[in-house]
């Protein structure tokens, strides 16, 4: 969540760095996070922020997310049973399954997009109101699943430079689904120019 948080545009409060520790034994952990451009003083309290609580209860984590002092939030459930094992074998640099690997990284791009479309778009949408800013992208601010829709209708090229545009668009471009789907579409193209082709040459004899 916090990786999410970071590679969308916030920046971290009050911690002195992005890097901080979870203790297990804790119930609850409550983090700020902000804009860069909102940062023009030392003063972190006066800073629009956004606050994000983590809920430990048991297999599930709950996670809140606020902007300033609104009564409104948003909120999301972890299962730690499903995402917490995967993650770890994502840090274990000794897979060496490809096939098995390629599954692993699914499924933990489903978690980081369930938390992109759930938890911090609708954040980075309600601070930048509050704080007079201009709103995300309107491209980026689309579910994901109409993201995905836009790629398929773009030719491979395209979708190749969209994946140039950000880390989510690149994780998106990657599908391998979505590559099947252009590779066919390819070919289905070729072999309609190959017969256009041949049709026109037989054409162009019977007329010599």
């Amino acid at each position: 969540v916090h990786a999410v948080m970071l590679e969308s545009g916030f920046v971290l409060l009050n911690h002195g760095s992005d890097k901080f520790n979870f203790s297990k034994e804790l119930l609850t952990v409550s983090l700020r996070y902000t804009l860069p451009e909102l940062i023009k003083s030392k003063d972190t309290n006066t800073i629009e922020s956004v606050s994000v609580k983590f809920q430990n209860l048991g297999p599930v984590v709950v996670v809140y997310g606020t902007v300033g002092g609104s009564s409104g939030r948003v909120h999301m459930n972890l299962d730690k049973r499903r995402f917490v094992p995967v993650i770890d074998l994502v840090m274990d640099t000794s897979t060496s399954d490809e096939e098995g690997s390629s599954s692993i990284y699914r499924e933990v791009f489903m978690f980081w997009r369930m938390v992109k479309d759930r938890l911090v778009i609708p954040l980075l949408i309600g601070i930048c109101d509050k704080a007079g800013l201009e709103p995300p992208p309107c491209l980026m601010r689309l579910p994901t699943e109409l993201k995905l829709k836009i790629l398929e209708l773009l030719p491979g090229v395209s979708i190749g430079n969209m994946a140039c545009v950000c880390t989510e668009m690149r994780y998106l471009a990657s599908d391998n689904d979505l590559w099947k789907q252009k590779c066919l579409e390819e070919v289905n193209n070729f072999v309609v120019t190959e017969a256009g082709d041949s049709r026109s040459e037989e054409h162009t004899s019977e007329l010599q």
